[in-house]
């Protein structure tokens, strides 16, 4: 079955990308430039429906400067 709507726990880290960016005044350009993808690649992560992979997970995490389990940040996790 699939769907055009993200599943939840993807927009919650699309989310946590998205409040961590925000909290080092960095631009979806100025991400993307880190990780060598487009500006809508990085759209497509803070808005969930880019299914990412564990490689992904831990590149972003480290163009975030914080740990992969920071960003994750399981202990608080509530996607809704």
């Amino acid at each position: 079955m699939t769907t055009d709507h993200p599943h939840p726990k993807d927009t919650w880290l699309g989310r946590r990308i998205r409040a961590r960016r925000e909290a080092l005044m960095l631009t979806e350009k100025d991400l993307a430039e880190r990780l060598c993808v487009s500006p809508q690649q990085v759209q497509r992560y803070e808005c969930g429906s880019a299914g990412l992979t564990m490689t992904e997970l831990y590149d972003i995490a480290a163009a975030l400067e914080i740990e992969l389990r920071g960003l994750l940040d399981l202990e608080r996790f509530h996607p809704t």
